[in-house]
């Protein structure tokens, strides 16, 4: 595994987060790339709160992550990375971040979007944004779990956009 994981799920932390992906990857530390979290004290607390004490939790602004990653990959620790929004994973990469891989966990039901996989819900301008990131040589992959079987977001791109 490359020691950074990155993974679009708008719930960010939860159950699957820590029981599934946590323990298959091995991950040392968490990382939630958020503007909106990270200055939401409660919800900061209740994500902190959430995950095992021998996990390192970070929660930082898009802006700042960049460096926060840096830092993963120079101390090579396992870390998953977490985004909530599709537009910050951009935001990301146009301020200098480096995505060789992408996951696509959860991306819940929001007027105008529709239901392409069990547990994404994409509308026209989500898809544009993941055709950028495969038109960059980004590998994206929808697996909610490391049990499941992962699938090519190419080819449903095709067949519903």
């Amino acid at each position: 595994m490359n020691s950074i994981f990155f993974r679009v799920d708008d719930r960010l932390i939860h159950g699957q987060v820590i029981e599934g992906w946590v323990k298959f990857l091995n991950a040392t530390k968490i990382v939630v790339i958020d503007d909106k979290v990270t200055n939401d004290a409660l919800q900061k607390l209740a994500m902190e709160i959430a995950v095992p004490s021998n996990i390192k939790v970070l929660i930082t602004t898009v802006a700042d992550s960049i460096g926060e990653i840096d830092s993963c990959l120079k101390k090579n620790e396992k870390t998953l990375a977490l985004f909530s929004n599709l537009g910050d994973v951009v935001r990301t990469i146009t301020l200098g971040l480096k995505i060789d891989s992408l996951n696509l966990g959860g991306l819940r039901f929001a007027k105008g979007k529709r239901l392409i996989s069990e547990t994404i819900f994409l509308d026209q301008e989500d898809a544009e944004i993941l055709k950028k990131l495969l038109n960059l040589g980004i590998k994206i992959n929808i697996q909610s779990t490391p049990s499941e079987s992962f699938k090519n977001i190419q080819q449903i791109l095709m067949e519903k956009f």
